[in-house]
């Protein structure tokens, strides 16, 4: 069989170019430390680290996601913490305050100190985290949520929005709480509806609590409850709409019996004495801010603490701020929680990792010892090919003249 000149060099040419190309693959293998660096190198291989590598970037993200979470709900429970504290000295300054042997200076003092405490909550409701965003105005994060006013009193200006965090496949969970529910809207300890207490009661009776019952028979309005005698040397107590008619009567006046009218139920306490005048006003949540600074006003009123409307309001004023401390207690725990999620999530995700990096390693990982050895083979072949294309490419028919 004859074979052609042009057919040996081309075969020549062929086993150099091939035994070139696995020796570049070799190289490039060892200078990046991966067997794998094209999808042709290993196809199979190719698509399986692939694979491994999306899932461990998108490990990565919830990871990222995570800290982000921790750091935002750290940040929040935090604050949460000051303003629990804070409310705190609140209610003992108003416990304090209650001694009727105080003299003005030393009310004037304790005022100070409690319209400083307001000016604190403020700041913590103005919190920054560490971009500069104002942590507890819900979505409108670029403006200062709270505002105190000239004349002391407090209004928000974020929303009730909640930034979230994607921790894993469909898992969201809030990273913050807006200040509206933290301290602007707290449920109202009595219920429905808010009282106040004439200056000129003498008794102490006290609305504990007044609550819509059936919502479909009920028409909110500013409602009067007022203990007036009955004509037999008893009392009893007339409720007055807004418009001054007698909407409800209970006589005799029973404490220990509620008051059911207008689709709902009113339950009163205390001693009151004929001639006292309750009035209510429509309520199921009130701002921490505001019972505050009634608390400040009524520390600086005359007779103020001393008399029995003083001492009824006060009660009111510290079941506020029982109620906005029991909230913020519920939201810190609501945080723990969820700050405990996220250490669950975290190991997840950190498993996950780890699983595909052990996956990884055996597909792309180059064991260089035996890399080498196969680079010095490779070198060996090319020289040999190299030689022999040599003395192909130099053959000719004078070579047997």
């Amino acid at each position: 069989m004859r074979i052609s000149t042009n057919l040996l060099y081309f075969n020549s040419h062929s086993q150099l170019s091939k035994t070139q190309n696995l020796l570049n693959q070799t190289m490039e293998q060892l200078a990046t430390g991966k067997k794998v660096n094209t999808a042709g190198d290993d196809p199979i291989a190719a698509i399986a680290i692939n694979n491994l590598n999306q899932q461990n970037r998108l490990a990565e993200q919830y990871l990222s996601n995570i800290d982000y979470a921790r750091n935002r709900l750290s940040l929040n429970e935090a604050k949460m913490g000051e303003a629990d504290s804070l409310l705190n000295n609140v209610k003992e300054l108003m416990l304090r305050a209650n001694n009727g042997q105080l003299t003005a200076d030393e009310k004037g003092l304790l005022s100070d100190e409690m319209n400083n405490l307001v000016d604190e909550l403020v700041a913590i409701g103005n919190t920054k985290d560490a971009s500069g965003n104002y942590v507890f105005g819900g979505h409108q994060q670029g403006e200062a949520p709270f505002v105190r006013q000239a004349d002391g009193t407090v209004v928000f200006r974020g929303d009730a929005g909640k930034l979230e965090a994607l921790v894993d496949d469909g898992v969201r969970i809030d990273t913050s709480t807006s200040g509206l529910d933290m301290l602007m809207q707290i449920a109202n300890p009595s219920g429905d509806y808010r009282a106040s207490y004439d200056a000129g009661n003498t008794g102490d009776g006290f609305l504990e609590s007044a609550k819509i019952t059936d919502p479909a028979n009920h028409t909110a309005d500013d409602f009067r409850y007022q203990f007036v005698g009955d004509g037999s040397g008893g009392m009893e107590l007339q409720v007055l709409d807004s418009g001054g008619n007698t909407v409800h009567t209970q006589s005799p006046f029973d404490p220990s019996q509620p008051l059911k009218f207008n689709g709902m139920e009113v339950q009163f306490s205390g001693t009151p004495e004929i001639g006292d005048v309750i009035d209510t006003t429509p309520g199921s949540s009130f701002d921490v801010f505001s019972s505050l600074n009634q608390a400040i006003d009524l520390l600086n009123a005359d007779p103020g603490l001393e008399s029995p409307a003083g001492q009824k309001e006060l009660a009111q004023l510290l079941n506020d701020i029982d109620q906005g401390l029991a909230s913020i207690h519920l939201k810190r725990g609501e945080f723990g929680n969820t700050l405990k999620s996220l250490d669950s999530f975290q190991q997840a995700h950190e498993e996950t990792r780890l699983l595909n990096e052990t996956a990884l390693s055996p597909l792309q990982d180059v064991d260089y010892a035996e890399a080498i050895t196969l680079f010095e083979q490779q070198m060996l072949a090319l020289n040999a090919v190299n030689n022999t294309f040599s003395k192909v490419n130099t053959i000719s028919l004078f070579n047997y003249i």
